[in-house]
């Protein structure tokens, strides 16, 4: 109580005047209405000592609600931050962050997050000093009041501590030591993934190849996400590469390779590693049938990159079979390559095998009697190969006589499926005036990309040239009374109204035809 009481000093004045004034209030009508209490036998003393309990509950209540208060935002800020940090938001977390410091000093999740926020910022001393700080509030707590979720950030905290100042294995001994206790914590699974991606990375640059190997293969054991599965099986592969390549300059025997090669393919399984174990065996061992079987497995890993030089050997294969009068293996070789060709068809690049094509561009039906506009692009997406794209994004550019007027950007959600075609329409959510246009003609380029990462790639699919404003019309639309003058003169020229010619009806959509 004494904590709290010290923590919102501020607020503990003001309630403490408000209910020294209640009381006083309270007091000075008791007084005055003393007497009419004697009338009805009541006691003055007992009165104004349960008017005063009465005002000091009363302050309580609000104080407590006060505090209560204070403490749900409190909550809101960490929710907020913690969510922040997820998104990769670090710098608007920290500002959470730093909002219940100030409010609280000794909040300590708040510090503890706060920390682990600079350190991806880069601030590692003022990392460093949020962990001590965290760590000093974390020994004045009851640990009947801790949770075990704080317990497993204080770990957290000093073994980022400790990999600051690069004692790894100090750190992995406080993280192991709580991932015993809470193997299922999220938090500590990727700490320990943290630390062993930065230990290997750490003995790379310390030219330790086993080491850092060791310790990336031990960051596979805890990946949370998808991405940091590739980020560490890259970093595997760069080092079991670069090791590769230093038993190439020693010019070590093939069978001192191929036994790397199966060990590492034990821990990353790369389809470079199996293409680097068939070229031993095909060139240097002189076994062909191991050579064909390790192209076999480097096609199972990557078949759009192996597919050429699988299909080259299965050639080779079935042309020594029908010397050799083995006609059953050359048929079922024959067979082979030909599944191999279909399978390169459906895994050749998406970009390959997704179309986007305009179908029309018109303005919407709210521009016809408008002087401004604005344009409604319909798409076609059709995926003409055997497998679902994951990611695909598609992005219009629209612009009249080379002048940029706008972009819209897509995603295509959900995935496009094997064999699907899916209408779309884009609409740029902006209004133009006619004059943007030259001639009243507007040129539209469909573009498509599969990068989900930066930087994007964009690849032009299709374009087309359309009309949208017949001169009449963005004639009418904006000179209508030289228009009108014209028509008068006209008809006060012509003897009859039957040989005045009617004016051209403006078309419905205002598309024409594709130039």
């Amino acid at each position: 109580m004494m904590m709290i009481m010290k923590r919102n000093r501020r607020n503990s004045s003001v309630f403490t005047a408000f209910s020294t004034w209640l009381m006083g209030l309270t007091a000075r009508g008791g007084r005055n209405k003393a007497n009419s209490w004697r009338q009805y036998g009541l006691n003055p003393q007992l009165q104004a000592l349960v008017t005063v309990m009465a005002a000091l509950l009363l302050a309580g209540m609000l104080f407590s609600g006060a505090l209560l208060l204070d403490y749900t935002n409190h909550a809101d800020l960490l929710a907020k931050g913690k969510q922040l940090m997820k998104e990769g938001k670090v710098a608007w977390a920290a500002d959470n962050f730093k909002k219940i410091i100030q409010q609280d000093s000794g909040h300590y999740e708040a510090h503890l997050r706060l920390g682990q926020v600079l350190l991806e910022l880069g601030e590692l001393e003022q990392a460093e000093h949020e962990f001590e700080t965290a760590m000093a509030i974390k020994l004045n707590i009851a640990p009947s009041l801790r949770t075990k979720d704080q317990d497993a950030l204080v770990s957290i905290a000093s073994a980022k501590l400790s990999m600051i100042k690069k004692r790894w294995k100090e750190a992995e001994k406080t993280l192991m030591s709580g991932y015993e206790r809470q193997s299922k914590n999220l938090e500590l699974k990727e700490a320990l993934w943290v630390l062993y991606q930065q230990w290997g990375q750490d003995a790379f640059e310390q030219k330790h190849l086993e080491e850092a190997i060791t310790h990336w293969g031990q960051a596979l054991d805890f990946v949370g996400r998808y991405k940091q599965e590739e980020e560490t099986q890259a970093w595997l592969a760069k080092g079991l590469q670069v090791a590769y390549t230093g038993l190439e300059e020693r010019k070590a025997s093939p069978e001192e390779r191929l036994a790397f090669i199966e060990t590492a393919l034990r821990k990353h399984y790369s389809y470079k590693l199996l293409l680097a174990k068939a070229a031993i065996y095909e060139h240097e061992v002189k076994n062909p049938a191991a050579a064909l079987q390790a192209y076999r497995q480097a096609f199972q890993a990557q078949p759009q990159v192996v597919g050429l030089k699988l299909l080259e050997q299965l050639d080779v294969a079935t042309q020594q079979a029908q010397l050799a009068g083995h006609f059953t293996l050359s048929r079922t070789l024959e067979a082979e390559a030909l599944a191999v060709k279909q399978t390169i068809k459906q895994h050749q690049p998406a970009g390959q095998r997704v179309s986007v094509a305009i179908q029309a561009i018109e303005r919407t039906a709210e521009d016809a009697e408008t002087t401004e506009w604005e344009p409604k692009v319909m798409l076609t997406v059709a995926n003409h190969s055997g497998v679902s794209v994951p990611y695909l994004k598609v992005k219009i550019v629209l612009s009249s006589n080379n002048q940029l007027l706008c972009s819209v950007t897509k995603e295509i959600f959900p995935p496009l499926q094997a064999g699907e075609v899916r209408k779309l329409v884009l609409l740029p959510k902006q209004r133009y005036l006619m004059h943007k246009l030259q001639n009243g003609v507007l040129q539209g380029e469909v573009l498509l990309t599969l990068d989900e990462e930066d930087p994007v790639t964009w690849v032009v699919k299709d374009k087309k040239q359309v009309t949208l404003f017949p001169p009449a019309q963005w004639l009418n639309d904006w000179f209508p009374w030289e228009l009108s003058k014209k028509k008068k003169s006209s008809t006060t020229d012509k003897s009859s109204p039957e040989e005045t010619p009617s004016a051209t009806p403006p078309v419905s959509n205002g598309t024409t035809p594709n130039a």
